[in-house]
């Protein structure tokens, strides 16, 4: 946990935006910096607009500020200029979730707040998101998100070694197998040629025997 949080702050204090600016924690927009308590969120809030950087396969809350919507209250939230990705209006019993490819099954709409959660976040999920809440007035929030892929672990690595050697292992056992079925059939074989030659050796001393034992004996 140590390690990522330090990644984390890395990749907060040199960010790249998908524009190619560079931003650091010494430019005068970075006015404050936090840490979301329950994940691993780094928010940068400047110029109206909140910062979000966030590890992939993790989740992200995009926060209303609001306890409590008022029932008449519609909720609006965008990704980029025209897609409309959640709306609620509990008046007219509006309750939508996108269920376009991009974030199917990833959206989380709070009921009570407003807010918007994304699950399981991917890099393509990186962008622009507005938030507008229309009341007897309208309320304006924008958020950017970026979203950065995990450091490579060694985990492919080992999954592919322990496969080698369960393969090794399977062939070590079938070659085994095969070393003791030939190993009896050897056995087999041998005591065959033996019991052959040995019937053979009887059949001919049987064979060299005299005839007419009885003949010679009437002679004599």
């Amino acid at each position: 946990m140590r390690s990522r949080s330090f990644i984390f702050w890395v990749l907060l204090l040199v960010d790249v935006s998908p524009s190619g600016y560079v931003k650091t924690n010494e430019e005068e927009n970075m006015q404050q910096i936090e840490k979301y308590s329950d994940m691993n969120v780094f928010v940068a809030v400047g110029d109206g607009v909140k910062t979000l950087i966030v590890m992939e396969g993790d989740s992200i809350t995009l926060n209303t500020s609001v306890t409590e919507i008022k029932r008449d209250d519609t909720i609006l939230w965008m990704f980029g200029d025209d897609e409309y990705i959640a709306k609620m209006n509990e008046a007219v019993g509006l309750y939508f979730i996108s269920e376009g490819e991009r974030f199917r099954d990833r959206l989380v709409l709070d009921n009570q707040t407003g807010s918007l959660t994304i699950k399981n976040i991917r890099t393509e999920h990186t962008g622009h998101y507005q938030l507008q809440i229309r009341s007897k007035s309208e309320t304006t929030k924008r958020f950017n998100v970026t979203v950065r892929d995990l450091p490579k672990s060694n985990t492919a690595v080992i999954v592919i070694l322990a496969v080698i050697v369960i393969l090794a292992l399977i062939l070590a056992v079938i070659l085994i197998v095969r070393f003791v079925i030939c190993k009896k059939k050897a056995s087999c074989c041998h005591k065959n040629a033996t019991s052959t030659k040995r019937e053979d050796a009887n059949s001919t001393e049987n064979t060299s025997l005299p005839l007419n034992p009885a003949g010679d004996s009437a002679t004599n």
